[in-house]
């Protein structure tokens, strides 16, 4: 995954006041705020239809997929308060999710063919921002933030494609990375709900790019239904895309006591990727994303 340079600045300098120089935090007047959450993600990604032209003049129709799982997630994060402004770095981890698909295929020489889709994926990400409070309950933010999500993806032919089909014959495997990285600028409000709890609404405009990357090798479907050794050949594509899209969130946080605090947090967000066609010598798929988020979390504020 390609690094930012902010990224790498940020977790030294964090890592440096927390844990190597804590008395500097009270010799500035800093709060410094870590902060743990665990929970799960309810997570989709679209490979959108598509027709047009490839590279041999032939006109052709692509049905695209969809891949869906609910899949459990640990993240971390802090915060570091200096007055009204404040730095935050956020990490988050979405362990092995798993789902399947069908994807069609035809051109006009009338080839086609129906393929089944296993994919196993996980994900990543993490972000840096910095904002300032506008009195005690708004405050406005900008960031940057990068996530990979990594598919595993295995084609097997379908069964039911016509006579003599008796089984599933694997086709191949391939590795797919989907990188997205951009800036973000928002904001957010709190309502105090009681002495010791508020609830926080918060609002982000995301300007990303998107970078869909596969590697792998595949053999002919009526190759490999016919021959118990087909022959395999490589294949790998990569396209470009870019979105804006709007992140939305709830937090309910309580106090323990005068530290410790816990929050409970809906959030979630649609993107939708136009594809460069540029990138590609044959025309790029659309792709779209979308995440909803329930997290559970302690914070603990020095």
């Amino acid at each position: 995954m390609r690094q930012h340079p902010i990224s790498r600045f940020t977790l030294t300098f964090l890592l440096l006041v927390f844990f190597v120089f804590p008395g500097v935090v009270k010799a500035l007047d800093l709060t410094l705020e870590p902060r743990f959450q665990a929970g799960v993600i309810d997570y989709e990604f679209e490979v959108k239809p598509m027709s047009g032209i490839n590279q041999f003049g032939d006109r052709f129709a692509d049905s695209g997929f969809k891949l869906a799982s609910v899949m459990p997630f640990v993240s971390g994060g802090a915060t570091l308060f200096a007055d009204r402004l404040f730095f935050d770095f956020y990490l988050q981890k979405v362990f092995s999710g798993s789902d399947g698909s069908t994807y069609n295929f035809a051109d006009e020489t009338d080839f086609s063919s129906t393929t089944l889709i296993d994919s196993e994926f996980d994900r990543e990400e993490y972000s840096v921002s910095v904002g300032y409070a506008l009195g005690s309950q708004a405050a406005l933010f900008v960031g940057y933030r990068t996530s990979k999500t990594h598919f595993t993806d295995t084609f097997t032919t379908d069964s039911s494609d016509g006579p003599g089909f008796d089984s599933e014959k694997e086709l191949g495997k391939r590795n797919v990375d989907f990188k997205q990285d951009g800036y973000f600028f928002g904001g957010a409000y709190a309502f105090g709900i009681s002495e010791h709890s508020v609830v926080t609404l918060n609002a982000a405009l995301a300007v990303l790019d998107g970078k869909y990357d596969t590697r792998g090798s595949i053999v002919d479907e009526e190759d490999a239904l016919e021959d118990d050794f087909p022959d395999s050949s490589e294949i790998g594509f990569f396209s470009d895309g870019d979105t804006v899209g709007l992140n939305l969130g709830v937090t309910w946080k309580g106090q323990i006591d005068n530290n410790f605090s816990y929050t409970l947090g809906l959030s979630g967000y649609s993107y939708d990727f136009d594809a460069d066609i540029k990138a590609s010598e044959n025309p790029a798929p659309d792709l779209a994303e979308s995440v909803l988020r329930y997290s559970a979390g302690l914070s603990y504020r020095f």
